[in-house]
């Protein structure tokens, strides 16, 4: 159907309609405009644009329209949401109609929690794989009502808000260390908990960014309580995705090796006596783990016990062998780049925690001593 639009030429006509001074015919027009170009259809999304859409669309955002229908503000913020769904040349161009921070204002000011949604959904189109538009919605002061609305007590909204601030935040470290630092520690914890996987990963990503930081943040995350949520949802029970398992994993093995490489004794501690080291060897043992998720499960108990000999003594009796993580470094194909640049983090550190290990128990357990390479 979306074809046949396109092909009829009804896309002017549509967005013509969007000079209508009628609150319904408004309506229509937005909501017929929206299924025309969602699921990005990259061509009816660029012909929308040529039919200069976003200026239309944003002019619908002033509170003047406040007094006819919130109805509208959430329909030209689900039309936008869909416009700049994937497609670059039209995040652009919504910032430059100026589009950013009525959308802000919405999210901010309006009371209406579906106009909030709609809003934020629209914000996290705008700024998902695009680093200019991210930074765009930063400047504008965008993670601030976010961040409020995250607080709501809907999962829902909750979701629509994290995800919204996460794109902000971006895939550089420095953008993720900016947006996770104004969030809060206390809050990205919370995500954790919440038992939603967009939530989930939004949380272990953000912890991520903040520990590979100052050590200062990992202590402010130990201190603030945020092992044991993390370290939780390895737990079989918690039938948490691959997804979030590794960025689970991740945080664990970050959290626990400060700046230079020096072991963060306090979190080692902490992830032993919340039976992370079982966890991570049950990861490692599971079957139809992923080569990568079971290379980042080797990494991150290397991670745990790090010159840490209480934490070393806690492996030694899951009977775990390091020549686990030789025979998949070895079997790794080239294809698996990423899982060997894994492995090899492990080994070297996994090296130097078996030969400790061996020294202080006398090889005891299925450790052994540090392979060979």
């Amino acid at each position: 159907r979306q074809v046949d639009v396109a092909q009829a030429q009804a896309l002017p006509s549509l967005v013509k309609c969007l000079d209508s001074v009628t609150e319904h015919t408004l309506l229509c027009a937005l909501r017929t405009l929206t299924l025309t170009v969602r699921q990005q259809n990259s061509t009816n999304q660029s012909e929308a644009f040529a039919c200069e859409v976003f200026t239309r669309a944003v002019s619908l955002l002033s509170p003047e329209h406040d007094a006819a229908s919130q109805r509208l503000f959430r329909a030209a913020a689900d039309l936008i949401a869909a416009l700049c769904s994937e497609h670059t040349e039209n995040q652009l161009a919504l910032v430059e109609a100026g589009g950013v921070e009525p959308l802000l204002e919405l999210i901010h000011d309006s009371m209406d929690v579906e106009v909030q949604t709609s809003a934020a959904a629209a914000i996290r189109s705008l700024a998902l794989h695009n680093e200019r538009t991210q930074i765009q919605v930063r400047d504008a002061g965008g993670v601030e009502p976010l961040k409020k609305l995250m607080k709501h007590r809907g999962i829902d909204v909750k979701v629509f808000a994290a995800t919204a601030v996460w794109a902000v935040a971006g895939s550089k470290l420095v953008g993720r260390q900016l947006v996770a630092s104004q969030i809060g520690i206390d809050q990205v914890i919370t995500l954790c908990e919440l038992q939603s996987e967009d939530l989930e990963v939004v949380g272990t990503e953000a912890i991520c960014s903040l520990a590979q930081g100052a050590k200062t943040n990992q202590e402010a995350i130990f201190t603030a309580g945020g092992v044991l949520p993390v370290v939780r949802l390895l737990r079989p029970i918690a039938s948490c995705s691959e997804a979030v398992l590794l960025r689970a994993v991740e945080a664990v093995g970050i959290l626990c090796i400060g700046p230079a490489m020096r072991p963060n004794a306090a979190v080692q501690d902490a992830v032993a006596k919340a039976n992370g080291v079982d966890l991570l060897v049950q990861l490692v043992k599971r079957p139809g783990v992923s080569d990568l998720l079971r290379a980042k499960s080797i990494w991150a108990l290397s991670s745990v016990v790090l010159k840490n000999n209480e934490s070393q003594q806690v492996l030694v009796t899951t009977e775990f062998s390091i020549g686990q993580l030789l025979e998949m470094w070895r079997s790794a194909s080239e294809k698996h780049q990423s899982l060997q640049i894994q492995a090899r983090r492990a080994l070297r550190r996994s090296r130097a925690s078996a030969a400790n290990l061996a020294g202080g128990a006398g090889g005891a357990g299925g450790a052994g001593g540090a392979p060979a390479e």
